[in-house]
């Protein structure tokens, strides 16, 4: 799953479920995920942080988190 199907699931997810907060909302769409992919953003969350270990549920939740928190700071910056 690229970045940019990852931001499309979880703004559809947070459109149905606006009472939620961010994380809330990650951990929804990390569910719906594949335990592959769950695997693929951990990995790719844990390269990026220099790190070895960790839950890989946690760690899918937290790639996604800071994708959607990264591109809302690029739309904040413009």
């Amino acid at each position: 799953m690229t970045d940019d199907e990852l931001v499309i699931e979880y703004v559809l997810a947070w459109r149905g479920h606006t009472d939620l907060d961010r994380e809330d909302v990650a951990r929804m769409v990390v569910r719906r995920l594949g335990p592959s992919a769950v695997l693929d953003l951990a990995s790719a969350n844990l390269a990026a942080k220099g790190q070895l270990r960790a839950s890989a549920y946690d760690a899918a939740v937290e790639y996604v988190l800071r994708l959607v928190l990264k591109l809302r700071e690029d739309v904040d910056d413009s």
